[in-house]
């Protein structure tokens, strides 16, 4: 899983930034699933905290982490990333027969 953007205004950095993730995912066969892309049509004006997708402190800090919507987003893109490997485009049917 890549990062997202808290800004999605202008999202190069966090691009460059998982650039080598990519790559050596790519390299050596593993699925990557795009964090960037799980947040980019939620994120309300631009940014993932106004779309309720980070946690908010008591002081009104935004944590670096996902609230329950931002986890579901990253967790629906894992899914799809894997059901989008798997010849019957099921994530559950691809996990359980590679079942060991």
């Amino acid at each position: 899983m890549t990062y997202y953007a808290l800004d999605y205004h202008d999202t190069s950095g966090t691009a460059l930034f998982e650039q080598p993730m990519v790559a050596a995912a790519n390299a050596n066969g593993a699925l990557i699933a795009s964090g960037l892309d799980a947040w980019a049509g939620t994120a309300a004006g631009g940014f993932s905290c106004a779309a309720g997708l980070l946690i908010v402190t008591a002081a009104g800090r935004v944590r670096r982490a996902s609230d329950a919507a931002g986890t579901r987003s990253v967790a629906a893109k894992v899914i799809s990333t894997i059901a989008a490997s798997c010849p019957a485009n099921s994530a559950i049917g691809c996990l359980n027969r590679n079942r060991g």
